[in-house]
């Protein structure tokens, strides 16, 4: 929750979450970046943290039977200054 009359800071983190990509008849081949970034997604939810994040994009693939092999996120993280 944000306080008011106090400054914040906006951070800006790209993250690029790497896997071995294939063809979708061969999952079994390849490991999936996104699955990765669910968990990544997860896990934030699951920190209590004092700043607040947003998800700003997530891009992966561009085929619809093709395993990507990287998947990147890029989130905004506010928090609080210091000064």
């Amino acid at each position: 929750m944000m306080k008011e009359n106090c400054t914040f800071v906006e951070k800006i983190y790209k993250v690029e979450l790497f896997g071995a990509g294939g063809h979708g008849s061969r999952p079994d081949l390849s490991r999936n970046p996104i699955l990765c970034y669910a968990a990544f997604v997860s896990a934030l939810r699951g920190i209590p943290v004092s700043a607040e994040y947003r998800i700003l994009s997530a891009e992966s693939g561009n085929g619809a039977n093709i395993i990507p092999e990287t998947a990147e996120i890029c989130l905004s993280v506010l928090e609080e200054s210091t000064l």
